[in-house]
């Protein structure tokens, strides 16, 4: 089906250029432009010996050009179709956008860069409905606090541990240069909360803890029927 739309919109669109005058191909060229020089122009520096840096997120300008270059396409190359061509042509896009639709759902919040579903939130209520009042929630990692803090409540506060956090990306300098959840002085920290919940993606490893002293009270993880695993775990910890 994907295919299908691809070559479809590709003859659309060489036959819209060929019917357009000067100025309509000139708007047309810009539209096509917005959509596919930046995915071919970073996916040319992503190749050696440059070091990749293709990220889906990158291109979402792009996908505001897509939108506009297959509607623009679509609904002037309809016009040209004979009636039947044009229910055939409709039916396709339908069953392309109810498979996607099923898809976004069956899979939701998924990263395939790391091949796992999000599940903080799953362990945010998890450490809520297990927890008593007060008891803070340590992230991992930067990469779980920034999932997890948007969880951050007056009961169970969310951290992350400053020690153990190396700010080598950029996108890392709103953690470093700000001192909001971050907890400096990790002792003193469970002087004032003797009992934590330390939360994070540890694949098929336990949870661990910021500390091997700290005594264990309780675990649990989330399962993940799409990939059969549960990377999500929480463990409550006490200092001694």
């Amino acid at each position: 089906m994907l295919i299908a739309i691809v070559v479809g919109l590709t003859i659309f669109a060489i036959n819209l250029y060929k019917s357009f005058n000067k100025k309509q191909r000139q708007n047309y060229l810009l539209i096509i432009c917005l959509a596919f020089v930046p995915v071919l122009l970073l996916f040319i520096l992503s190749m050696p010996p440059l070091k990749s840096s293709f990220v889906e997120r990158y291109l979402i300008p792009s996908v505001v050009g897509f939108s506009l270059f297959g509607g623009v396409t679509l609904a002037l190359g309809f016009a040209k179709l004979k009636n039947i061509w044009r229910v055939v042509a409709v039916g396709i896009i339908t069953v392309c956008m109810l498979f996607g639709i099923i898809n976004v759902y069956y899979y939701g919040n998924y990263n395939k860069n790391s091949a796992v579903r999000i599940n903080t939130r799953q362990v945010i209520e998890g450490i809520a409905a297990r927890a008593a009042p007060g008891e803070p929630i340590i992230a991992s990692s930067p990469w779980v606090f920034y999932e997890a803090v948007f969880y951050d409540t007056v009961d169970h506060p969310v951290y992350f541990i400053d020690a153990q956090t190396q700010y080598i990306y950029n996108s890392l300098d709103m953690l470093k240069y700000n001192d909001m959840h971050k907890i400096k002085d990790l002792y003193a920290f469970v002087k004032q909360h003797p009992v934590v919940w330390y939360m994070g993606n540890s694949g098929d490893q336990p949870i661990g803890s910021p500390d091997p002293s700290w005594r264990t009270l309780q675990t649990f993880s989330i399962y993940d029927p799409i990939d059969n695993k549960d990377p999500y775990k929480a463990a409550q910890l006490q200092a001694n």
